[in-house]
């Protein structure tokens, strides 16, 4: 739905981003228009991308945690390394 009120806004209402991005791209290369200033709210779009960067931090977290355990792990082995040659 688009809606035009006074002072030369004009309202878009849909649920998909990516239709209103064409729709004003298509507004704006009408009108002849350089720049547009504009804003957006796409609650559900917005979430599942709050989503997405929560599970992106939980898998930076297991990553460090993972690298960590591989140098402890590494620091172990030259350790029992070290050890065995000792023992011969």
């Amino acid at each position: 739905m688009v809606q035009e009120s006074t002072g030369n806004k004009v309202t878009v209402y849909c649920n998909s981003m990516h239709v209103v991005g064409d729709i004003i791209q298509d507004m704006c290369r009408s009108l002849s228009m350089s720049f547009l200033e504009s804003t957006c709210t796409f609650p559900n779009d917005f979430h599942h991308f709050r989503d997405v960067l929560d599970r992106v931090e939980k898998f930076k977290q297991l990553r460090e945690r993972m690298t960590a355990d591989m140098a402890d792990m590494s620091h172990s082995i030259k350790s029992l390394v070290i050890r065995a040659e000792d023992s011969r």
